[in-house]
């Protein structure tokens, strides 16, 4: 299937594979709707390739494995041949069990794209679905993907043991698969049975390349412009054209009535390169060493103050907080006193008197409720607050700091997608636990024991000292609770983030994995990643409710005893009875006070962790910061670039060096293509170029100035980077276009002629609402 980008091309495809239903009509597979089939028995026999390879974090052999489950190793090796990948495979440190990072980031577009072509192979498909599959991949890497391509339709010709597995003869491997291409450059689809022209969603046209040739129609406007724009781009000296591929020769003389050519155009995967001894050298694969740094979180020591501090601006408003929880933690000691006067009218005889009497302590308890109501409105209302505006400028510091830092750090596997969204999302809110309602609690508390101390006190020392006594097995319940817990949140927390990144990836390559059919794989690795943290969860509940039902059940024992010794007190010294329920109150209400609070411990630990994580983010010096106001700035440039002995590794992968003492020298003006193997290093020279990364030694300069010297946000205002899978934002396209320059606005008139020139304009007028679509 061929035609103009927003044709309807891919939407076939994704609806043979049902990820639609459509509103008319009918998508038949063996004359059947594929509505009338199990989505998962459909899926499971078709086979895909598309233009932006999707690997998933794990080793290559499991990336393959997601074809066939059951599929052995031998099966898998096969199926990498097959795809062009066992060679530069069997060059990693760990083979097959190399992992390849994060969306497959450890490896370059066409090895991705050979493992996904494997993945596709080892299903042994029906129906093989090819969407662009060679589109955003360099020349070279095209032509090793193609042959792999080329292979697909006679998959298992050259290992027919494999076979036997699978019940298929050679000739059904062969045969026995229907295989629909969506292509984008026409040169590779030319051997196709048919070909489907598409315009604006119908076919327009339909036939082999030979008679869609001689119709001169569309396919014929679209080869031949394909063709005059790959002349245009090819060289003007004829020897680079020597030599040209059988299929070259036809496609002239199909145009040679309607035009003459001065040169040859660019041939197709299988003819580009000329010498057999050029295509060998660049088919293989340079040996690849893939290693990832372990990281082991060491985490700063939790400060109280430094949290504090983050809270500072709010002041005026937690000052008010813990003044109202001053009063509500005084409340319950006033309401002991009060509960003890009223006990001892119930001594006055005259029954005038104890009514008066009565009344007026029903009025001070009314009053009591009213300032205790308000006091813990005021306390819940102002620190709610505090901690809100907390959140929110800790997100927006957090995440000002994620931007900050350089590419480098991004690549290294504790600082995945779904790492750095857990820590926006959780480690900003849980920080609460520290400040906030935590610290009107705690004073709270304070206050009530203080108070209840003192009261007991005056009321009754020794009394006062029997119900004290047991207030340290409290503050021995919140210790231990806090000791044991701290050091299993930490790792709780690691754990949870292993799981977003699994939850992350498979959403985030929804297709895929339901291409793949392979949604259940990845429900049981996320619940398995979520194993560890429920058994920690359970253990914690453990040690919670022991030391919160010690802390519940200390002021009952404390009361016990109060009235065992307050009634010896009443007898002996001929202490007032109503001070006894004044001292016992005061103290045992106060003291429960204290062990409600330690519902709130676990928020404490986990915010202390929560706090240390996020300081060490916020406290680390990014090597590479864009947002820095130094370095030189130019005010127009040339286009003068040299590298100058330039070595390099990832910082993901210190053990393999990509770049060896490179030295380039590119004139201004001058147009340069970086060509050679998978893994070479073409890409690294355009990110050094951006000061994605600094080399390990040498310079890299522009105009004469080592970039290193140069204001970073100046320099990339003045590069512009079409990288192979581009990325669009969640923004209309003509926001998407404007985003190039992000230091004006952009006037509409701009963005529709830079429109033009990406020859994109007349697509996006077809939408519904032009170019500020979604």
């Amino acid at each position: 299937m061929v035609g103009s980008s927003g044709c309807g091309k891919s939407t076939c495809i994704q609806l043979i594979q049902r990820f639609y239903d459509t509103l008319e009509g009918q998508v038949l597979i063996d004359g059947e709707p594929v509505t009338d089939l199990n989505v998962g028995w459909l899926r499971e026999h078709i086979g895909v390739v598309s233009q932006e390879p999707v690997l998933f974090a794990t080793n290559i052999e499991e990336n393959i494995r997601m074809g066939n489950e059951k599929a052995t190793s031998i099966q898998i090796q096969a199926a990498a041949k097959q795809a062009n990948a066992h060679d530069f495979v069997t060059k990693l440190p760990n083979n097959y069990k190399t992992l390849v990072g994060d969306r497959g980031a450890q490896l370059s577009g066409g090895q991705k794209q050979r493992i996904a072509i494997a993945r596709a192979l080892i299903k042994d498909p029906k129906i093989l679905l090819l969407d662009e599959a060679t589109s955003a991949l360099d020349t070279q890497s095209e032509y090793i993907v193609q042959q792999a391509l080329d292979k697909a339709i006679t998959f298992f010709k050259a290992f027919p043991d494999l076979l036997k597995p699978f019940a298929l003869s050679v000739q059904q491997a062969r045969e026995g698969r229907t295989t629909i291409i969506v292509a984008h450059r026409l040169t590779t689809i030319r051997n196709a049975d048919i070909i489907f022209v598409l315009n604006k969603g119908v076919v327009a046209e339909a036939g082999s390349h030979a008679d869609l040739m001689a119709k001169n129609g569309l396919y014929f406007q679209l080869v031949t412009a394909q063709t005059v724009t790959e002349e245009d781009s090819s060289s003007d000296d004829d020897s680079s054209h020597e030599e040209s591929s059988e299929e070259d020769k036809d496609i002239e003389a199909d145009n040679r009535g309607s035009s003459k050519r001065k040169h040859r155009t660019r041939t197709d995967s299988s003819g580009v390169y000329g010498s057999k001894k050029l295509k060998k050298m660049l088919s293989q694969d340079e040996p690849v060493q893939i290693a990832t740094v372990e990281q082991k979180e060491d985490l700063p020591k939790p400060s109280m103050s430094r949290i504090m501090k983050l809270n500072a601006p709010e002041w005026k408003i937690i000052v008010v907080g813990i003044i109202a929880a001053a009063l509500n933690g005084g409340s319950m000691p006033a309401y002991a006193i009060l509960f003890g006067e009223v006990l001892g009218t119930l001594s006055i005889a005259e029954e005038e008197e104890a009514r008066r009497e009565s009344l007026k302590y029903v009025y001070l308890f009314l009053g009591l409720g009213g300032v205790a109501g308000m006091a813990m409105f005021l306390q819940v209302f102002m620190f709610g607050v505090a901690g809100e505006k907390l959140t929110m400028r800790l997100r927006r510091i957090l995440f000002g700091t994620m931007l900050k830092q350089e590419i480098g750090w991004f690549d290294m596997e504790d600082n995945s997608t779904g790492a750095l969204c857990a820590r926006l999302g959780t480690d900003a809110s849980s920080i609460q636990g520290a400040t906030g309602s935590r610290v009107g609690t705690v004073t709270q508390s304070v206050t009530s024991l203080i108070t209840g101390i003192s009261l007991a006190m005056y009321y009754s020392w020794k009394l006062g000292f029997v119900t004290l006594a047991f207030v340290p097995l409290i503050i021995f319940a919140t210790y231990f609770q806090a000791k044991i817990i701290f050091g299993q949140d930490i790792i709780e927390k690691d754990q949870i983030e292993k799981s977003s990144k699994s939850a992350v990836e498979a959403i985030g390559n929804i297709r895929t994995v339901a291409g793949l059919r392979r949604e259940k794989y990845f429900h049981d690795l996320y619940l398995d990643a979520l194993r560890g943290p429920h058994k920690m969860a359970v253990r914690k509940s453990h040690i919670r409710g022991a030391a919160f039902g010690l802390a519940q059940a200390v002021p009952f024992f404390a009361y016990a005893a109060t009235m065992f010794y307050g009634g010896r007190l009443i007898e002996e010294e001929d202490l007032e009875y109503s001070r006894v329920f004044k001292v016992s109150q005061a103290l045992i209400l106060s003291t429960m006070i204290v062990g409600q609070a330690l519902a709130f411990a676990p928020n404490y630990n986990t915010a202390l962790v929560s706090s240390a994580r996020v300081f060490k983010l916020l406290d680390r010096t990014t090597e590479i910061d864009s947002s820095s106001s130094l370095g030189k700035k130019l005010n127009a440039i040339g286009g003068e670039v040299k590298f100058d002995a330039v070595e390099f590794t990832y910082p993901s992968r210190p053990n393999v060096q990509i770049l060896k003492r490179l030295i380039l020298d590119i004139k201004p003006g001058y147009t340069v293509a970086l060509v050679g193997s998978s893994g070479c290093g073409k890409s690294t020279v355009i990110q050094l170029l951006e000061r994605f990364y600094d080399p390990s030694s040498g310079s890299v300069n522009l105009e004469g100035n080592n970039i290193k010297d140069l204001n970073i946000s100046n320099l990339r205002t003045k590069l512009g980077l079409v990288s192979q899978e581009p990325v669009l934002f969640d923004k209309t396209i003509a926001e998407n276009i404007a985003y190039g320059d992000n230091y004006r606005t952009v006037p509409m008139e701009e963005i529709i002629e830079a429109a033009k020139s990406a020859n994109i304009h007349n697509f996006i007028t077809t939408l519904p609402k032009a170019s500020l679509i979604d």
